[in-house]
């Protein structure tokens, strides 16, 4: 383990590295996000970090595309989930990259 990825996981409060998907954090995007719509939108999580708080706030890196595209249209998105300790996970933000 190199002295800076132990560094990392050292930061309090901070976000891990983006890595891939945890059967946890599908879950969670899909309880908000039940079709991957959004508006008039389809997100799909490619990856994710994580912040443990009162609970964790899971933000993945999406891919998105129109739901009824007329033109082939993609870009990619920050989205935000907060999951408390009880309860269900509460959408926070989405941020085109």
């Amino acid at each position: 383990m190199s002295n800076s990825i132990a560094q990392e996981k050292l930061v309090l409060g901070g976000y891990s590295t983006y890595g891939p998907l945890t059967p946890e954090a599908k879950k969670v995007f899909f309880e908000v996000f039940p079709d991957g719509v959004h508006g008039n939108a389809i997100y799909t999580p490619l990856e994710v970090a994580t912040q443990v708080v009162a609970g964790i706030n899971f933000k993945y890196r999406c891919s998105v595309v129109p739901k009824n595209p007329t033109i082939p249209l993609e870009w990619e998105s920050i989205v935000v989930i907060y999951k408390p300790l009880k309860g269900e996970p509460i959408l926070q933000s989405i941020n085109p990259i």
